[in-house]
């Protein structure tokens, strides 16, 4: 396996070879998760699972229906497509959040800003379908605290993270994420109309960061800043949660700290914020 970043990434450019000398369903089994790493979307069918990888069609289901029961991969009824779900990170997320240089220097920077600002911290990646998926947490509050598991996953409409997506992404994908938004009223401050979701979208580039002021999650204050990777592409989004009360007189620190912890690590990264 090689590293990129906080995610272990299986190796991409190698069709994975079954051997004989290990325990045959868990090699098969491993075999097609690094499959699906290395396809796009991370997803395949069980026709082309099984004849990539030179297994009968019942092997692969049977070993298929485990990986699923273990929620390690999904599959989409409509589209007959097995694909890697988030609980895979989940269950390895004691060796992603410490091993490797580049994380342990991302979670320390995440476990400094938790500190410093009083509440959870955590760095979400843009997953496949469009979701964020948490990869490193860190809850060094004092107090109520809003708690976020590794592995959780937003919806891909999460409004701050959503309006940082948005707003640094290429003009021709910003624009069909938009077009394909509909609104929900999950709280009474949601955004409900194109024209205020184009302005915080503005608001967010120019200031930085995203702010949703308990918009997704009643009494919850978020706020997000992008981290990216050497070609300019959004690679993790730093967050920040806490209760509105708590965080709102505060918030122009609390954003002066993100900002700083993001240009630390973007810098460490050898990128620009």
């Amino acid at each position: 396996m090689s590293r990129h970043g906080l995610i272990w990434e299986l190796l991409r450019n190698r069709r994975p070879a079954l051997t004989t000398s290990l325990v045959p369903a868990v090699d098969k089994a491993i075999a097609i998760v690094r499959y699906l790493n290395g396809q796009t979307g991370l997803e395949a069918s069980l026709h082309t699972l099984s004849i990539q990888l030179s297994l009968t069609k019942s092997h692969c289901h049977n070993i298929m229906k485990t990986l699923l029961a273990a929620g390690w991969v999904s599959y989409d009824e409509q589209r007959r497509v097995y694909a890697l779900a988030s609980r895979l990170l989940t269950d390895v997320s004691g060796l992603v959040a410490r091993q490797g240089s580049t994380n342990g220097f991302l979670h320390g920077e995440l476990v400094r800003l938790s500190a410093q600002i009083n509440t959870t911290c955590v760095l979400s990646r843009i997953d496949a379908d469009g979701s964020f998926v948490v990869v490193d947490r860190a809850d060094e509050g004092k107090g109520f605290r809003v708690s976020v598991p590794v592995g959780h996953r937003f919806a891909h409409d999460s409004t701050a993270q959503f309006r940082v997506r948005l707003a640094w992404s290429e003009p021709a994908l910003s624009d069909k994420l938009l077009d394909e938004w509909v609104p929900l009223e999950r709280t009474p401050t949601s955004v409900m109309s194109r024209e205020r979701m184009q302005e915080e979208i503005s608001r967010t580039r120019e200031r930085g960061f995203a702010i949703s002021r308990a918009e997704y999650t009643p009494g919850v204050m978020t706020f997000a800043a992008p981290i990216f990777d050497a070609f300019g592409q959004i690679s993790l989004l730093l967050v920040a949660f806490g209760v509105v009360e708590d965080l709102e007189p505060r918030q122009e620190n609390v954003a002066e700290e993100l900002l700083a912890t993001c240009r630390r690590i973007n810098a460490f990264m050898d990128t620009s914020l």
